[in-house]
């Protein structure tokens, strides 16, 4: 049975991976404990002290510096991304909860695969993950950190929303 997926342009990278291979390990920790993200969700940014306006002024800070920081990382010969990883930017057609539909068929089933995906919200968000192939094109998320996990679940529900709104509008108009 396939799973409840909805409609989405997310554009993944990844690589086959063991959950115990060391460097993607290291690597899923940094890329999770991002100190920007970090200091932003913590109690140093609380809502009850802020206005809205000093609160998008700092997250309009922080993605000028993540911007600043991934130009200076190209400038320098590097790549925008930590690893160049096997597969680079592959759309999807789908996701869901916990699941991935990929655009192509480029998975070997019960194979393991560690993901990078940068959500196309303001300001972006990279979330890492684990991912099992369940066929071809399928993916199901298997291990993700709290922060990107929480991250994931807004994403998610917005385009359930959005999905929602034109379904209303669609209704509407017969």
């Amino acid at each position: 049975m396939k799973p409840f997926l909805l409609h989405s342009d997310l554009v993944v990278s990844f690589s086959p991976a063991s959950l115990r291979d060391e460097k993607f390990q290291d690597l899923f920790m940094h890329l999770s404990n991002d100190p920007l993200t970090q200091w932003i969700a913590s109690n140093a940014i609380r809502k009850d002290e802020q206005t809205q306006s000093e609160a998008l002024l700092i997250q309009l800070v922080v993605e000028l510096h993540r911007k600043v920081s991934e130009l200076e990382t190209r400038l320098d010969g590097g790549s925008s991304n930590a690893m160049e990883l096997e597969f680079m930017e592959i759309k999807t057609s789908g996701v869901g909860f916990e699941y991935i539909e990929l655009c192509e068929d480029l998975l070997e089933d019960a194979k393991s695969y560690f993901a990078i995906a940068t959500l196309p919200i303001f300001p972006k968000k990279m979330v890492v993950f684990y991912f099992s192939a369940v066929g071809k094109n399928l993916a199901h998320i298997i291990k993700m950190h709290a922060n990107s996990e929480s991250e994931w679940n807004r994403y998610i529900t917005q385009l359930e929303r959005k999905q929602i709104q034109k379904l209303k509008e669609f209704s509407d108009e017969s």
